[in-house]
Order: structure tokens, then sequence, then C-alpha cells
């Protein structure tokens, strides 16, 4: 248990809901996703293809982590 959560608390492990703009070209995801990947190999990822208001609405309501 203690493990698991060290893995969360350092960013090894868990979910990460992300937004990404509808601008944002197929080349430039693929690209972060692939060193995102890399980086945190662990962490699970939802990504949403959202605009600017709708990014914002999902933070307000605690559904997004980060927006791009």
């Amino acid at each position: 248990l203690r493990a698991a959560a060290r893995r969360i608390r350092d960013g090894e492990s868990g979910l990460l809901r992300a937004a990404l703009s509808p601008d944002v070209s197929g080349e430039t995801v693929a690209a972060l996703l692939a060193d995102f990947r890399r980086r945190h190999a662990g962490l699970e990822l939802e990504l949403h293809e959202l605009t600017t208001a709708q990014q914002l609405a999902g933070f307000a309501a605690h559904e997004l982590d980060v927006g791009l």
C-alpha cells in the first residue's frame, strides 16, 4: 500500500485527465503522446479534444487536470 501511495505521489501511477484544443495538429498530438508515454509509462492518460470554453468548464467541474 505504501509503495502504491508513493507511486501516485511521485506521478508514477494514476490517471491524468487532459484536454487538447481541436486546433492542435495530429502530428503535435502524436509527438506529445510519445514523449508522455516515454516519461510516464505508469500513468493512464484520458485525452479529450475540447474547445477552450469546454476545457474551462471541465476545470471548474474538476473533470480535467490539464489542458493545452
